[in-house]
């Protein structure tokens, strides 16, 4: 039974399958429903064998589910679909038809074609599922909100002429993967002030228009192949889906186009829009490996992040700005051309960077600018700059990876900031308006040759970076080297300034290797702090000073610890500007100190030419000075060289025509085969040393002074006959101890021992025909070996006692030369007090009288502890005063004193201006040729010799005479004689001794 029952049925469905047929909507029943029998002209509900039919002007209600091999609504029909609507072949909603579609599906593989009107009411879930396609020609809208979803392989194509209407904040999404919504026609969303949602898969080449509230392309991917893209002003449209685009997309955007999904490009694409406003780009990213150009309005907004990523390239011809911080990434090889016309405007504290290894990601062929932002943005990607980079607002910050900047212009307004927090590799002339800073913080590199000509009211401002790549950077504009960091020019790299750069913070300036920093002529460094510059290198000079190296703030110490040439002025209004470390070279130069501020010598300093400047401040001499050939000190103020611890070397003549104060009580030496000449004042305030080595020579000239003012040393260890010639005069003027000079001293000059005691012991010294030993203190003398004594000594200080501590000795040349102003020894008349024995006296005594002793009143001009062994003194001694000749007679007394006693007073002679210093005679007493010696090549007249009653013998002419002129006294009788010397302004009479 089963069986039979079982072919029945096979049988019926085979018989019903051949013979399908349409269906047709009478109508005819109760009511509209579907399901309703009676509405049907086959008498049945259609099956999915039946082609259905409604007819013009029928309302048909689908109440239950419908399963239908195809559908054709014609005419003014109105149908609601309440249920789902199955059909499998092509079906159509014939021109003014209106179709009401609730919460249903249509489904079943078949293709659905819309002439007519198709409204998605209630709100409610709508599906597209299967295989079904749309072909919308006609009106399709979504009034009341809800959802279309299109099912699994199932399209919607919305084709040229067709207008497809949200009119609410309605949904169309899915879950397939082909592109389920395809646009030709119109897409737009007239009504609802919230958001419509494009979730489906979209390909549009029609026209998407918003003009009310938001239509959001989410979820699945979406296709722009060109197309139109319209939003009137208040509205959105919003990408939050992947939109591959190509070809030229264009429209008028009043309103917003919202771009927060990624948007890619495989081959080419541009935006062209026009409108008020422009792309909002949120959160998302340029893919695909394709080029953009956008010749529209884009504005980074929202804070967010942006990528342009896989080797796509966005070329700017319009205007990009990122008005909220937020970032733009570059990931890849990606780029960002903005070109020559192009706009990329910050204006927010953005951030602009980069993963890639792209040499560049950002190229500027236009203008970069941050217009607004109160703070930092920053470029963290490649950059490359032939543009115009401006910063109006904030700082613009170029961090992270390498910018290269080929020539273009950097303006900077008042109060901001143009930031080089990366490596940036320059060439060609890089100009522009610093009214802000440019703050370089990064390495700035150099290949081959750049320049900065920057104007403005501010400066470039060098933080802890380097200038660094081989190359010549010259600037022209102003360098502030701030922050107290450290920087660095290396690989060999130069940097030729001729404009003004300066150190305003303390901080470090360091040129490595074979670097060199050439201050040319006009060119200024002004240290402007206590700061330092230093290397590791071994250029001979590192940093090169023809223009003005000055130190002009900074109350410490500023360090030059490279090497440095200087041929222009260095200057310091400031503290102390010390040259420490490494050798320098002072090829002539002008050395400017103001009052209370130093110039330190604390390293070599290699010395040629002349040296001059103005010392109202004191130029500190602590590491030695070298001479390998000639050198002048040739300066002016009121203070002085002030040398301390260090050496004179080199083989070299340094002449000092300035001050020269020996100071901190340490060592100073001259070696070598070096000499110095003093034709100006060299002083040694404190104790300490002054250290002859080898064959060096200190040659004190005629109107030199060298003064030792405290219990100082002078010594050697060399060989030189004499390491210290005095022509000048060489006098201790202070310290109470005892100063001492051990070295070789050969005196033509002066020796004025005024305070404590000046100790001549060791070595040779020779006090010759020519020089005076004289003063108040104590003079130690060498040992009778090694003093050689053919001058004179002259005790006192108008008048004084002279303390003489050895073996006193004199020869036929030698002048004992007293001042007699009263009768109190030591205080109205000189006293020579030798302390020691064997004293030998040779020579003559030389009186000064400044008052009218009585005949036979006695002077003690000399006293020795010991004995005087010898007494070789001319016996008597004449002198003039008041218009009198008093004669003395010369002994030794008791083998202890130098007896002065007035023998007489007779006939006076003339002495008038001239200088007793001015002339000598030698030898006295004389047998034979008495030499006249004009020390001071004066202008002479005559001379005259004059026996002691008055009486002229003979007369010389001396008006060509020379320095020096020997007369004979032969056939004088033995006795004393006066030579009376006629000048041309004055004349002085001199007593000789004829044996």
């Amino acid at each position: 039974m089963r069986q039979i029952l079982l072919i029945f049925s096979l049988f019926c469905a085979s018989y019903m399958t051949v013979n399908a047929q349409t269906n047709t909507w009478t109508g005819a029943g109760a009511n509209a429903n579907w399901n309703t029998v009676g509405n049907w002209s086959s008498g049945a509900v259609p099956t999915v064998a039946n082609d259905v039919v409604i007819p013009t002007g029928k309302t048909v209600i689908i109440n239950v589910a419908a399963s239908v091999k195809s559908i054709v609504v014609q005419g003014t029909s109105t149908i609601t679909i309440s249920n789902n609507l199955s059909f499998t072949n092509a079906s159509s909603f014939s021109a003014n038809t209106t179709v009401n579609w609730n919460n249903s599906s249509l489904t079943g593989g078949g293709t659905l074609t819309n002439n007519g009107t198709v409204n998605l009411t209630t709100g409610s879930v709508r599906y597209i599922s299967g295989a079904t396609t749309i072909i919308n020609n006609g009106l399709f809208t979504m009034p009341n909100g809800g959802y279309l979803r299109i099912y699994d392989k199932a399209v919607f194509n919305n084709a040229s002429n067709g207008v497809f209407d949200i009119q609410s904040d309605a949904v169309i999404d899915n879950n397939g993967s082909g592109h389920n919504f395809n646009n030709q026609g119109l897409l737009k969303k007239s009504s609802g002030d919230g958001i419509a949602y494009i979730d489906c898969s979209l390909s549009n080449s029609g026209t998407i228009a918003v003009e009310s509230g938001n239509i959001n392309m989410r979820s699945l991917a979406k296709t722009f192949n060109g197309g139109t893209y319209n939003v009137t002003a208040g509205n959105f449209l919003s990408f939050n889906s992947q939109i591959n685009v190509s070809g030229t997309l264009t429209g008028a955007l009043n309103g917003s186009l919202y771009w927060a999904g990624n948007v890619s490009v495989a081959n080419t694409a541009e935006f062209n829009f026009t409108g008020s406003t422009q792309v909002q780009w949120a959160n998302s990213s340029l893919v695909g490996g394709g080029v953009l150009t956008n010749a529209s309005k884009i504005s980074l907004v929202t804070g967010s992040v942006r990528y342009i990523s896989g080797g796509t390239r966005l070329n700017n011809t319009g205007l990009i700005t990122m008005p909220d911080s937020g970032y733009l990434r570059l990931y890849d090889t990606s780029i960002l051309n903005n070109q020559s016309t192009g706009i990329f405007d910050l204006q927010s504290d953005a951030v602009i960077d980069n993963n890639g290894s792209q040499a560049h990601n950002f190229n500027n062929q236009g203008l970069l600018k941050k217009s607004n932002g109160a703070a930092i943005a920053y470029i963290d990607c490649f950059l490359s700059n032939t543009g115009t980079i401006t910063v109006e607002s904030g700082n613009l910050n170029m961090r992270s990876l390498t910018k290269t900047f080929n020539g273009g212009t950097y303006n900077v307004t008042a109060g901001k900031f143009l930031s080089f927090n990366s490596q940036i590799n320059v060439s060609g002339t890089l100009k522009g308006l610093l009214n802000g800073a440019l703050y370089w913080a990064g390495n700035v590199s150099v290949a081959d040759a750049a320049t900065f000509n920057f104007t403005g009211t501010s400066q470039v401002q060098w933080a802890n970076s380097s200038l660094l790549g081989r190359g010549v950077l010259t600037n022209m504009s102003k360098i502030g080297l701030v922050t107290g960091a450290v920087r660095y020019i290396s690989d060999g790299t130069r940097l030729n300034n001729t404009g003004v750069i300066s150190m305003p913070d303390q901080g470090y300036l360091r040129l490595y290797d074979t670097s060199v920093l050439n201050n040319q002529v006009g060119g200024v460094f002004d240290l402007q702090s206590d700061a330092v510059i230093d290397n590791n290198g071994s250029q001979a000079h590192n940093f090169n000073n023809q223009g003005l190296l000055k130190k002009s703030k900074g109350t410490a110490v500023a360090y030059i610890d490279c090497y440095l040439s200087n041929s222009g002025t260095i200057t310091v209004e400031s503290g102390n500007l010390n040259m420490r470390s490494l050798a320098k070279t002072f090829n002539g130069g002008t050395y400017n100190v103001t009052t209370g501020n130093f110039l330190s010598f604390n390293s070599q300093i290699n010395v040629s030419g002349t040296l001059k400047g103005l010392l109202n401040g004191s130029l500190y001499w602590a590491g030695n000075v070298s001479v390998p050939t000639d050198a002048t000190f040739s300066f002016t103020g009121t203070t002085q060289v002030q040398w301390a611890n260090s050496s004179l070397i080199d083989g070299g003549t340094l002449t000092n025509a300035s001050k020269i104060s020996l100071v901190t009580g340490g060592v100073h030496y001259i070696s070598g085969d070096t000499k110095l000449n003093n034709t100006g004042i060299i002083t040694m305030p404190e104790s300490g040393y002054l250290r002859f080595y080898d064959t060096s020579v200190l040659n004190n000239q005629v109107g030199g002074v060298f003064d030792l003012q405290s219990d100082a040393v002078i010594d050697n260890n060399g060989s030189r006959a004499h390491n210290f010639n005095n022509l000048g005069l060489l006098k201790k003027s202070g310290g109470t101890g005892t100063a001492h000079i051990d070295s070789y001293l050969s005196n033509s000059g002066t020796i004025s021992a005024d305070s404590g005691n000046l100790n001549l012991r060791s070595l040779a010294k020779t006090n010759t025909v020519d020089g005076i030993i004289k003063g108040i203190a104590t003079i130690t003398l060498p040992p009778p070996a090694n003093f050689t004594n053919d001058g004179t000594f002259a005790p006192g200080g108008s008048p004084g006692t002279l303390t003489a501590v050895g073996t006193y000795k004199s020869s036929a040349t030698s002048i004992l030369d007293v001042e007699l102003n009263g009768l109190v020894q030591g205080t109205e008349y000189d006293l020579l007090a030798i302390t020691g024995t064997n004293v030998i006296f040779n020579g003559r005594v030389n009186v000064t009288l400044n008052f009218a002793p009585t005949v036979n009143a006695e002077f003690i001009v000399a006293t020795t502890s010991g004995t005087i062994s010898t007494c070789n003194l001319a016996t008597t001694t004449s002198t003039e005063f008041d218009g009198r000749l008093y004669t003395f007679n010369v002994s030794c007394r008791n083998g202890k004193q130098v007896v002065l006693r007035l023998q007489s007073v007779v006939l006076g002679i003339d002495d008038f201006e001239l200088a007793e210093s001015s002339i000598k005679l030698y030898p006295n007493p004389v047998r034979n040729l008495l030499t006249i010696k004009n020390t001071n090549n004066l202008e002479l007249e005559s001379g005259q010799i004059i026996d002691f009653t008055g009486k002229v013998i003979t007369t010389y002419d001396l008006k060509n005479m020379g320095i020096t002129k020997e007369i004979s006294l032969e056939n004088y009788a033995s006795g004393m004689y006066f030579l009376k010397i006629n000048g041309a302004n004055g004349a002085i009479t001199k007593r000789i001794v004829k044996e």
